[in-house]
């Protein structure tokens, strides 16, 4: 931190979640780790940016020192439109498989709830499984992942809300 305000940077910590979160009993080390960067943090006079997909985990005490925090929304369809268009020559960019989309699929594409996380895991197993098959990429291999990371992203969620870190 000392050279962040030196040569006026921005701090990133990125998953802050995991070093933020509520203290408890069992770990004494991470407490008195969190408790160092408390202190620390209480002094710093420049930027800080935390992220993290779990705010609620975060320790009160570090609550009170957060003077500004925004949500992303869920994606709009317009915004999954821009992501979902851009598939077919990411694909082919990064691995020798064909994609074959019928007019309409980009459209159902888009009208999967999905966030941009999401729609990024989803084209990652989708490649992964086409490469390893190889076989070409349709509409049915992409609803396919999106379903397999839909349901682990709701495990996650139900893991993570039911267990502190």
């Amino acid at each position: 931190m000392e050279f962040a305000e030196t040569w006026k940077a921005v701090i990133l910590l990125d998953e802050a979640d995991a070093s933020l979160a509520e203290w408890g009993d069992v770990d004494m080390l991470r407490n008195a780790v969190a408790s160092i960067f408390l202190r620390h943090l209480e002094y710093y006079q420049g930027i800080m940016l935390l992220t993290t997909n779990r705010p609620h985990s975060f320790d009160s005490a570090f609550h009170s020192r957060i003077h500004f925090s925004f949500n992303y929304e869920p994606l709009e369809v317009q915004a999954r439109v821009s992501i979902w268009g851009t598939f077919p020559d990411r694909v082919k960019a990064t691995i020798s498989v064909e994609v074959m989309l019928q007019e309409g699929d980009l459209n159902a594409l888009e009208n999967m709830e999905l966030n941009e996380r999401q729609i990024e895991n989803t084209v990652s197993m989708t490649q992964a499984v086409a490469s390893e098959k190889k076989e070409v990429i349709t509409l049915d291999t992409i609803r396919l992942a999106a379903g397999f990371v839909k349901i682990s992203s709701s495990k996650t969620s139900e893991v993570s809300q039911a267990s502190p870190i």
